[in-house]
């Protein structure tokens, strides 16, 4: 018996979603794992990765103008 097209392609697309929901069941369990550990976020206040020295908060970016590798960058 000779399948039709039309039949062939109700067939794969069956078997695409059958795949698809196979796939799901299996990954979502272990998709929690990784997600729970990326909403950290570590600070660290007492040992900063830069400190920017101001008199006045206004003055701000002329003083961080001032450092060179800042003007390279900011400008």
């Amino acid at each position: 018996m000779k399948m039709s097209r039309k039949k062939i392609a109700i067939l794969v697309a069956g078997l695409l979603i059958v795949a698809a929901v196979v796939i799901q069941a299996v990954w979502r369990p272990f998709a929690h794992r990784k997600a729970a550990n990326t909403g950290e976020v570590v600070l660290d206040i007492h040992h900063p990765d830069a400190v920017i020295d101001s008199e006045a908060l206004s003055r701000l970016p002329r003083d961080m103008l001032r450092v060179p590798l800042l003007h390279d960058v900011l400008t």
